[in-house]
């Protein structure tokens, strides 16, 4: 019976660790979050990519810190403009390039205006570079 209850007690001291996994976070959180699959929100910028890259890029922004959205290929992206100014929230695996958290965004389906998230984001993060 005691090692029961000592397994019940250690898995649910497990929970906790995951439980904020799948929250939406900011820019400035996603300094902390570095090689794994977040949901980000910002208020998005969109402009031509910088530093001689090709495409276009969504900067998002919290006061702190901007995230760079990257974008290889916009025309994958055919309602891009429309969320130029809007809030909006982007899913995929946070990395470091130049010192700001970036995250690629190589398909349409993890970007999308913030409240209107599919609940299986997380599920399905394969948007890396």
């Amino acid at each position: 019976m005691r090692i029961i209850i000592a397994a019940i007690c250690l898995a649910g001291s497990c929970l906790p660790a995951f439980a904020g996994y799948g929250d939406v976070i900011t820019p400035t959180q996603s300094l902390s979050n570095v090689n794994f699959c977040m949901t980000v929100e910002g208020r998005a910028t969109i402009e031509p990519a910088w530093g001689g890259r090709q495409g276009m890029q969504m900067t998002l922004d919290d006061g702190n810190v901007k995230l760079i959205g990257y974008i290889p290929a916009p025309n994958a992206f055919p309602d891009l403009m429309s969320l130029d100014g809007q809030t909006v929230q982007l899913t995929g695996v946070v990395q470091m390039d130049y010192g700001r958290p970036e995250i690629w965004m190589n398909s349409a389906d993890y970007v999308w205006l913030a409240g209107n998230a599919p609940s299986d984001r997380l599920i399905h993060c394969r948007n890396s570079g």
